[in-house]
């Protein structure tokens, strides 16, 4: 038997991070069920949740896209969520889209969803808005990008990147020239927007 579910769609139905870890590992751990869309904006699931996020997109392969906007991942477990979340970017071949906006992420979840992106070939659209990821988080996405030659959309609104420039490695790097020079030195076909 197998069940295939184009649109799970269960965004703010508090289920918390007990109620979002067993969903995951319910649809991890039975292969039949197909969910080819995930999303679970707005439902508390905190870092617990956000781990099970990161274990059920290393072990899925159906799903395109998935959106936990507005959920504060890095709540009572600090930074491991998003290490998990990115560990999986590196594994996941099928995943073309993650939505993150306003999940509390900071400078060091933007340095490691950067590292995924080096690696990750399958994910065109990566929207970060409202994360806190500030300069120093952004120059990290902006060097991935030179090697990137699949992520079309990243979405980085609201993010405190400003007109400065960031200190990285030691050498002072303004933000949109660094984009530009990540943009310039991209070989790829596609294109990034930021909006």
């Amino acid at each position: 038997q197998n069940l295939g579910i184009t649109l799970l769609n269960i965004s703010r139905c508090r289920l918390g991070p007990n109620g979002a870890t067993n969903l995951l590992s319910h649809l991890s751990n039975h292969s039949y069920i197909k969910i080819y869309q995930l999303n679970l904006q707005r439902n508390a699931i905190g870092s617990t949740g956000g781990r099970a996020i990161g274990s059920f997109l290393h072990q899925n392969q159906t799903c395109t896209r998935v959106d936990i906007s507005l959920n504060d991942i890095k709540a009572g477990g600090g930074p491991l969520a998003i290490e998990l979340i990115s560990n999986a970017l590196v594994a996941n071949e099928r995943l073309t889209a993650l939505l993150m906006n306003k999940c509390a992420l900071g400078p060091d979840g933007g340095a490691h969803l950067a590292h995924a992106l080096k690696v990750n070939s399958s994910l065109n659209e990566l929207q970060l808005e409202g994360n806190m990821i500030g300069p120093v988080g952004a120059e990290t996405l902006f060097d991935a990008l030179q090697s990137n030659r699949t992520l079309e959309v990243l979405g980085l609104k609201m993010n405190r990147i400003g007109g400065g420039g960031a200190n990285v490695n030691g050498a002072e790097k303004a933000d949109v020239r660094s984009l530009a020079y990540a943009l310039g030195n991209n070989n790829g076909h596609q294109c990034c927007q930021l909006h």
